[in-house]
This record gives structure tokens, C-alpha cells and sequence, in this order.
């Protein structure tokens, strides 16, 4: 019976790292209704993101940067990003989506990226970078 528990325990307290080395196992925990972290369960993260804004021919741009990086196992397909711009109430003003180059991202791997927007509305106070996910394409 001790056994049993070591082996239900080290399933459940290690399951990111189950995840990270077997990815089909995302499934498996889904089916039981065990949640993942996201990263891991996608297998892609953002970082280093940020942004700045500068005149550009005259016009006020916004531009965004960071990387997304593969941190599971397996190579993921390129994902869309959607960008998000928020007034001061939280309430979304602009959205836009920005599409990587190339096809995967292989185990390990960074993609760098910049979107940029021109004369973004003044009353743009946060800004939010997320993934447009296809559910097809989970591991």
C-alpha cells in the first residue's frame, strides 16, 4: 500500500517534470482532469518581454518585443501572439495579433519577435501578450 502512495505521490507532485521529458503525458493528466501548468502543458513561454515608444516619421509607434521559448521536449508549432491594450479601467481599447516566422520551435529553442503599432490611443495605460492557441496543436 506504501508503494502505491510513493508512485501516486511522485505522479502528482512531479508531473511537470513527467510532462517536460514525456509530453504525450499532458493527455493522460487531462483525461483525470489534473491540472498542468500552462507552460508546461503548451510547452511554450514569453519572455524578456517589453515595450517602448518612440516618433517615427513624425507619428508616435509602440513597439513590443520579447522571445518565446520551446521548454518542453518536443518541437511546437509557431504560434500567433495577440497583443492587448488596456485603458486605465482595465478595459481592452486595441488588440492585434502578430504572426512568428517559420514553422516549429524546436526542444530548447528562442524566437525573438517585435510588433509594433502606430499612434497607439493615448489612454492605453497596460498592455498583455498572450498566445492565440490552437487546441489541434497541443502536445
Amino acid at each position: 500500500m506504501l508503494f502505491i502512495a510513493a508512485i501516486a505521490a511522485s505522479g502528482w507532485y512531479g508531473k511537470e517534470r513527467i510532462v517536460e521529458a514525456w509530453p504525450a503525458a499532458a493527455r493522460i493528466y487531462a483525461m483525470f482532469g489534473i491540472p498542468l501548468a500552462p507552460a508546461r502543458e503548451f510547452g511554450l513561454v514569453l519572455r524578456d518581454l517589453s515595450s517602448s515608444t518612440a516618433t517615427e516619421d513624425g507619428a508616435s509607434v509602440l513597439t513590443i518585443s520579447g522571445e518565446v521559448a520551446n521548454v518542453i521536449a518536443v518541437a511546437r508549432p509557431v504560434p500567433k501572439l495577440r497583443v492587448l491594450l488596456r485603458d486605465g479601467e482595465k478595459r481592452t481599447i486595441r488588440e492585434w495579433t502578430h504572426e512568428l516566422e517559420g514553422g516549429e520551435i524546436t526542444p530548447g529553442e528562442s524566437r525573438r519577435f517585435t510588433t509594433k503599432l502606430r499612434d497607439p490611443p493615448a489612454e492605453a495605460r497596460d498592455l498583455e501578450v498572450t498566445f492565440l492557441v490552437d487546441e489541434t496543436a497541443r502536445p
